[in-house]
């Protein structure tokens, strides 16, 4: 069974006031391959000769690795995605099988290819605040467009390639088009092509708008796709807005996304 324990990471203070019970708190810090910079991403401690590891970018949500935590940690990564979860799963592994704190550390050192690296905790300028492990992600309204254009279209093919509901969905990225803003085509198994397009976080009203400019746009001779899918980061909402049976809004959540392109797929 897996020790993954994000739940706990804002707990972790607490814990590590019962030295008697909880000893050996490290942080990990993962560099992802390209890049000559690391972070910190998870935080390891043993509990009575077992260890806990607490990762909040590897969440999964209904099975699927949810990808938009990593690439906001690291935005200059995200198309690693496949690669870090790859390393937790082995760094899960490992947990798992070690006694204390000190043994997943010495595995780290001995598999560089994982580029990992180990901090203990103690309190100074380079731990203190965990490493901004337990720091909140910058909200989805104030995202680089370039970093939330990775989280939609990263969550789309991570949706089609594990989750079983999109089974024999196809998905066709766009070059990048600042007047559009479009991202993909999703192609469903009853040949309906949806347009997934983002857009700034607009006022009520403009939503509206939105969804007119995007019923005109299909209306075009040159346009082929019979839906259009418009994203918008920060939109609060608790459910998908099925404007029209050909547009469909929703905000930049994962489980957003989801449930928007399940009802069309």
């Amino acid at each position: 069974m897996k020790k993954t324990e994000n739940k706990l990471i804002s707990r972790l203070p607490t814990l590590f006031n019962r030295p008697s019970q909880t000893s050996g708190l490290t942080l990990i810090q993962y560099c992802p391959p390209g890049s000559a910079s690391s972070r910190t991403c998870a935080a390891i401690w043993d509990v009575h000769g077992h260890v806990h590891l607490a990762c909040p970018l590897w969440r999964k949500r209904a099975g699927v690795l949810d990808p938009q935590p990593f690439i906001k940690k690291f935005p200059s990564a995200g198309d690693g995605v496949d690669s870090f979860e790859r390393t937790m799963e082995w760094l899960d592994v490992v947990c798992f099988s070690a006694r204390s704190t000190l043994e997943v550390m010495q595995s780290c050192e001995a598999e560089p290819e994982w580029r990992l690296s180990c901090t203990p905790y103690d309190a100074t300028n380079q731990t203190l605040g965990l490493g901004g492990l337990s720091k909140a992600f910058l909200p989805d309204k104030a995202l680089l467009k370039e970093v939330a254009r990775q989280c939609l279209a990263q969550t789309i093919k991570r949706l089609i390639k594990e989750d079983p509901d999109f089974q024999n969905v196809q998905m066709e990225m766009i070059e990048d088009d600042t007047n559009t803003r479009d991202v993909a085509m999703v192609y469903a198994p009853s040949d309906l092509a949806i347009r997934v397009c983002l857009l700034k976080k607009v006022s009520r009203t403009d939503v509206i708008r939105s969804g007119i400019v995007a019923m005109d746009r299909m209306s075009q001779p040159d346009a082929n796709w019979q839906h259009a899918l418009l994203v918008m980061p920060g939109l609060a909402i608790e459910r998908p807005i099925f404007m029209t049976k050909n547009v469909t809004i929703c905000s930049l959540e994962f489980e957003m996304i989801r449930a928007a392109l399940l009802d069309l797929v």
